[in-house]
């Protein structure tokens, strides 16, 4: 997967390159607060299935 990407940014241009760093970037961040989101969720859902007992 890897050498796949490298070798499709170098045959892409400079500025497109770094459009697609950025975007990775974004990408990866929505993604992780999504998860943290999610986790966060499930531990509150955990706390209050607890506080029924």
């Amino acid at each position: 997967m890897r050498k796949i990407q490298k070798r499709f940014l170098s045959e892409v241009s400079g500025k497109d390159r770094l459009f697609m760093i950025r975007f990775h970037r974004k990408r990866s961040q929505r993604e992780n607060s999504h998860l943290q989101k999610k986790e966060s969720v499930r531990q509150w859902t955990g706390s209050m299935r607890k506080a029924k007992k």
